[in-house]
């Protein structure tokens, strides 16, 4: 399978960056307040909500539980997950859970996928 485009990758972490800045500002929190709590720097996480810094999946976590909301919620719906090529069974299972659990194990199912063909380029 092929790596999606690098615009594709780009605008998935814009978007992931301002799920944070939504969340972090509904919780009434500065960057800095969040830096504090995290352990990242200011500009890392001005950085990270700017779409200019990636993130790993652990930070994102620990973000998330700063905010105190899902971790899913911060990467749900950013990219465009086609259900074509998933196992049937997988397909079908995902249809019994939640949007927001869907749209996680897709992207976590499409993040492999980069992952997949990054390791075999």
């Amino acid at each position: 399978m092929n790596a999606p485009p690098d615009e594709q990758i780009d605008n998935f972490y814009s978007a992931v960056g301002r799920r944070v800045k939504v969340a972090r500002t509904s919780a009434n929190m500065t960057q800095l307040e969040l830096s504090k709590q995290t352990g990242l720097t200011r500009s890392s996480i001005a950085n990270l909500e700017a779409g200019r810094q990636r993130v790993q999946i652990h930070v994102l976590a620990l973000i998330a539980g700063c905010l105190s909301i899902d971790p899913s919620d911060l990467i749900a719906d950013t990219f465009a997950v086609s259900r074509q090529g998933l196992p049937s069974p997988v397909n079908d299972d995902l249809e019994r859970y939640s949007t927001t659990a869907r749209s996680f194990v897709e992207a976590g199912l499409r993040t492999s996928r980069i992952s997949e063909s990054k390791e075999s380029a």
